[in-house]
């Protein structure tokens, strides 16, 4: 027999995230299988089946506080010291025909019932502005509390859509538009076919040129063409992007679109005080049915495209 023999090693610090505000549910209908969207989490926690069968078997559609552990690394992550451009493309290429589509999930370690202030704050959440007898600070909090939640699992909701595969491609057409660049492609993979509803209409992705410079854009069609995807997308800067004809480019779609939704939004911990100066204040009590607004008294004149172009 013929062994391994370590000869160097090195210790990777755990993640571990305590006290996390979560919500567990099932990961497929009809399914037992079961998972967690937590606060400030992008992708969908993973719960071990020991937390699903009795005695541990806890109640779904519930609020909880939990521990979890994020992997630090992701088979078929590139490697941050390979250069942009031209050195990633090489790269990509050669090692395309075994590139791997994983991506390790977090982990549910401990769960506890929800303290009692988070869990009246999420209950508080229902209706924070409308009927319930709170206080207006209270009411914020609450509000900042379950929309943090609901943000982190929406954007977790929709990671199962994205491809986390590296790709090269040529451009085979650049068409130049008001709006923005238009570029034509054909999206491949020697492993297997790309995912179709991975790169559906307004799919957000980037390219990256052999000289390093980034660009952002957007789909605005897709067909298949047997094994390959034939897309149609735009750029989202204002940038001429007619040298890109024929030429071939690094693709992605990166996770971190997602993330400044999260970095933008309101800390629940923080004091938030809206008061009756606050435009806001009488609107947000308009939306959870508290009370009406009331009609403005002077005619106001709708603004429409003919007119706004014209002041």
């Amino acid at each position: 027999h013929r062994f391994w023999t370590i000869r160097k090693y090195s210790l990777v610090k755990r993640t571990v995230s305590h006290n996390v505000t979560a919500y567990m549910t099932k990961a497929k209908p009809r399914k037992p299988q079961r998972i967690l969207y937590a606060t400030d989490f992008t992708i969908p926690i993973k719960v071990p089946a020991r937390f699903c069968n009795p005695p541990n078997d806890l109640p779904l559609e519930t609020f909880y506080s939990a521990t979890v552990f994020t992997p630090q690394v992701h088979p078929g992550s590139l490697l941050r010291t390979i250069g942009k451009g031209a050195p990633k493309n090489h790269v990509v290429r050669i090692t395309a025909p075994v590139s791997v589509k994983h991506i390790h999930q977090p982990v549910l370690l401990k769960i506890d019932t929800l303290d009692g202030d988070r869990a009246d704050l999420l209950e508080v959440a229902t209706n924070p502005f409308g009927t319930l007898d709170v206080t207006n600070s209270r009411a914020m909090k609450a509000l900042l509390l379950s929309g943090r939640l609901a943000l982190s699992a929406a954007l977790a909701a929709n990671q199962k859509f994205m491809d986390t595969r590296h790709y090269t491609v040529t451009i085979h057409a650049v068409i130049p538009h008001p709006r923005g660049t238009i570029i034509k492609f054909y999206l491949q993979h020697p492993a297997t076919r790309p995912t179709p509803t991975a790169w559906t209409r307004d799919t957000t992705f980037d390219i990256e040129t052999a000289a390093s410079e980034t660009y952002h854009c957007k789909v605005l069609s897709m067909d298949q063409a047997g094994l390959q995807l034939r897309i149609s997308a735009r750029s989202l800067s204002w940038s001429n992007l007619l040298f890109l004809s024929n030429q071939e480019v690094f693709m992605t779609q990166p996770p971190e679109y997602n993330l400044h939704d999260l970095w933008n939004f309101l800390v629940a911990n923080l004091p938030t005080q809206l008061c009756t100066t606050h435009p806001a204040y009488y609107y947000l009590l308009a939306l959870f049915g508290r009370v009406t607004l009331k009609k403005p008294t002077a005619f106001v004149t709708s603004i429409t495209t003919e007119s706004a172009s014209q002041c």
